[in-house]
């Protein structure tokens, strides 16, 4: 059990960020970084593709950076924090440039490092967090999170209006990534390190490549991985490619863009923040195999509703389902590891689940538009349905195991 003074700093800490950084970092990272590649610097497509695939090779290098923390004997928070502050010095050069060409890859330094850090995250949430609270916890820090990104997006959307209409410079809004950061770095450097250096150990010098290892050692956490594999691919597939669906003519919708936000935003959105504290209670409760099969139905469901419903309103239901999916994934996706791991290898768990996350994110932008285009929306609806209901059958044997 996690001491109850380490857990209340910890939550009041990561619950300050979430408000005051992590809605700015949100909302720039899906929108507003992209909206100043385009509208402000004329970013041409190399440019814009090298920014949008940043992140992914961030998600393929957290391994490195887990097995820094564990080389050196470094507290995952404090070199998260590390990560967070040389990040927020690449967004200040790129909220100081007018050249299009060092604003991109500065944007895409900072992404790159803020996507390596969930895996440093997750093991100071197994460290400071008692088991029984870990996903309540988690899920009240999203919520806010999600919250302030709402906001923090409406009202930078506004002033961006107004600023392009009185003529003022659209880049002075581009200091608060920096500024976010920066933040997020000092709220990181504070959360209390004595138990997360317990939990880890003093673990001899080893191969960077080490937490690879345990997919040979694991069998169960392989398995886990090619059952993430699986529904990962289906379900990115599906979201990736909604907007092309319902705003493409070719495929006989063509909505407007106020319909396009409602069914890809709006009603995802507010379902997961709606949802979301349910789902870590369960997280909290049940056995996380159980679990997966619940969320792989929903789902698998969702995508059959999206793709193949002939009525608008069944497109309003799947897209209910899909921020259902959504509310119980984002739990699961940044915590399952914390019901698997050793205790002082959860850092190394998860960082595996993040390359192979980078993997499937890189790989399944290219597959959904060749099967979209080559083969048609119900081929593509029953292929994403397919992966995940493989997902499913992987899982069945872990579920065996998990009940014995």
């Amino acid at each position: 059990m996690a001491d109850p003074n380490v857990t209340k700093r910890t939550f009041r800490l990561e619950l300050t960020r979430a408000l005051m950084a992590g809605g700015i970092i949100e909302a720039f990272s899906t929108t507003f970084l992209l909206y100043f590649l385009i509208k402000v610097y004329d970013a041409n497509d190399t440019l814009k593709s090298a920014v949008m695939s940043s992140q992914r090779g961030g998600l393929l290098l957290g391994f490195l950076v887990v097995a820094f923390a564990h080389r050196w004997h470094q507290a995952p928070s404090r070199v998260a924090s590390i990560t967070f502050f040389t990040a927020a010095i690449a967004l200040a050069v790129a909220s100081s440039t007018e050249t299009a060409t060092i604003f991109a890859i500065s944007i895409a330094i900072a992404s790159c490092m803020w996507s390596w850090t969930p895996p440093l995250v997750t093991q100071f949430y197994r460290a400071n967090y008692p088991s029984d609270r870990r996903g309540r916890l988690f899920s009240l820090v999203a919520i806010v999170r999600g919250l302030s990104a709402v906001v923090i997006g409406y009202a930078i959307g506004r002033w961006l209006e107004h600023a392009a209409q009185t003529g003022q410079d659209l880049r002075l809004v581009l200091w608060l990534a920096p500024a976010a950061f920066l933040m997020t770095a000092v709220f990181l450097w504070c959360i209390p390190i004595h138990p997360q250096l317990k939990s880890m150990g003093r673990i001899p010098r080893q191969s960077y490549w080490a937490a690879f290892h345990w997919l040979g050692r694991d069998k169960r956490f392989a398995l886990a991985i090619i059952a993430w594999m699986s529904v990962g691919i289906g379900m990115l597939m599906s979201g990736v490619l909604l907007v092309e669906y319902l705003a493409n003519p070719r495929y006989g919708l063509a909505y407007d863009s106020g319909t396009i936000s409602l069914i890809s935003i709006g009603i995802p959105t507010t379902i997961q923040l709606a949802t979301t504290y349910v789902w870590a209670s369960w997280f909290d409760k049940v056995r996380f195999f159980r679990l997966r099969l619940v969320l792989n139905a929903v789902g698998a469901i969702a995508v059959l509703v999206i793709y193949l419903s002939p009525h608008i309103g069944g497109l309003y239901l799947g897209a209910a389902l899909l921020g259902l999916f959504r509310g119980g994934g984002n739990i699961a996706w940044n915590l399952w590891v914390t019901k698997l791991a050793p205790e002082d290898h959860v850092g190394e768990y998860m960082s595996v689940h993040t390359f192979f996350t980078g993997i499937r994110g890189i790989l399944t932008p290219w597959l959904g538009y060749y099967l979209l285009r080559e083969h048609g929306v119900s081929a593509f609806a029953w292929v994403c349905f397919g992966f995940v209901m493989l997902s499913s059958i992987t899982v069945i044997p872990l579920l065996r195991d998990e009940k014995r």
